[in-house]
């Protein structure tokens, strides 16, 4: 993950930042379960991403971790 595909992610200049994190609170009997959070600008960006980039990279994940990974994407927004 850190060596491949968020370099990867990274590489496609849609996203500013990134947090990868070990999620607490869960059962970790079969493993610790991390988290990967992108940070963009606007969501043109986040357009032109899943326009050009996310089948490919989707794709690419499958084939290195199989049933291992779940992703997902959710939009948010931060709010003061």
């Amino acid at each position: 993950m850190k060596e491949q595909h968020i370099p990867a992610v990274m590489q496609t200049g849609c996203f500013t930042h990134y947090h990868f994190v070990r999620v607490l609170d869960i059962d970790d009997s079969d493993g610790p379960t991390y988290a990967v959070q992108y940070f963009i600008e606007n969501r043109e960006q986040y357009d032109k991403y899943i326009e050009t980039y996310a089948s490919a990279l989707r794709q690419h994940s499958m084939q290195l971790w199989g049933q291992l990974m779940i992703g997902f994407r959710s939009l948010m927004a931060v709010v003061n």
